[in-house]
């Protein structure tokens, strides 16, 4: 999902696969973000759709403390009208930066599946 050059530009540790739908990159400090792929649900079907965010190409919500965490926030990317992209940053206690790292994560992801 991330490029090398992605990944050194967001000062990320190369990614880790986790299962077969999932990446898992982190860095200093407890930071880090993972993206799931949800190949056979449309992002419709989500119970906290967020609030919409410009990624690029495809459509995408913004959701700060997904599940009421401090220091979390989650980009939903729909990829197509029956599957989805979930990302989830987090950051210790700082849900905007981890709002800031989603955004840029999801938009390294929308160029690279445009």
């Amino acid at each position: 999902m991330l490029t090398p050059e992605a990944e050194v530009d967001l000062g990320l540790e190369k990614g880790e696969q986790v299962g077969d739908l999932s990446c898992d990159w982190k860095k200093a400090g407890g930071v880090g973000v993972l993206v799931t792929l949800f190949p056979e649900d449309g992002s419709g079907d989500l119970p906290e759709q967020g609030s919409p965010v410009d990624v690029g190409t495809f459509d995408a919500y913004l959701i700060e403390r997904p599940g009421g965490d401090e220091g979390a926030c989650s980009l939903v990317m729909s990829t197509s009208s029956s599957s989805y992209l979930l990302m989830t940053a987090v950051n210790g206690r700082q849900t905007e930066g981890a709002c800031e790292l989603v955004v840029s994560v999801g938009e390294q992801v929308d160029d690279q599946l445009s």
